[in-house]
């Protein structure tokens, strides 16, 4: 099974990009507000870190933050 895309819904949007970016090794894509939507959908890409060689590159995650 190969996972090309993923989508996670976070509580704090901040932290979990400090952890995909500095921990899992990941790069910020883009992030966008939408306020008459009340979400921000932040994307990632795998370019080494905890994933492997043929994943690089390959591998976009999703994180998606809902407002109150």
């Amino acid at each position: 099974m190969r996972l090309l895309h993923t989508m996670i819904r976070v509580g704090n949007l901040e932290r979990s990009i400090e952890f995909y970016t500095k921990v899992l090794g990941m790069k910020l894509l883009r992030q966008h507000d939408y306020p008459e939507g009340k979400f921000t959908p932040v994307y990632c890409v795998a370019l080494g870190g905890a994933f492997s060689e043929s994943q690089a590159g390959q591998l976009l995650g999703a994180l998606a933050q809902q407002w109150p």
